[in-house]
């Protein structure tokens, strides 16, 4: 659920902002490119592991009725492997992540159809 609400507040700006403009719309910086394209991906990397997570505890529960505790290092040491596991899957995009501004020529926005320039 976490990261879920995170994927919303954090990520979801910046793509309805780069999706909405014919340009970035943010200023030049490398990281902040390169967040743009990564917090999505941990974001959902990391809730696709937790529901993982959740139906190996469900399992876990049906099958073995008899010990139905929950210890708090387990649960604990679990989520840390969430978001580590999620981290790792996400993180070949960080040093892929270019950000160039190229001029284009007049007969390039004129091609491409852009009215306005950025």
């Amino acid at each position: 659920a976490i990261s879920d609400l995170l994927l919303v507040l954090a990520a979801c700006p910046f793509t309805i902002a780069q999706v909405s403009s014919r340009y970035w719309p943010f200023p030049s910086i490398l990281a902040l490119c390169q967040l743009a394209t990564f917090l999505p991906l941990l974001f959902s990397f990391a809730s696709a592991f937790s529901i993982c997570l959740i139906a190996l505890d469900r399992h876990r529960l049906i099958v073995y009725t008899k010990n139905p505790r929950h210890k708090t290092t387990i649960t604990s040491v679990s989520m840390f492997s969430v978001w580590i596991s999620a981290f790792i899957c996400a993180a070949p995009i960080l040093p892929n992540t270019k950000l160039s501004i190229v001029p284009l020529s007049l007969n390039i926005y004129q091609l491409l159809g852009i009215k306005e320039r950025a």
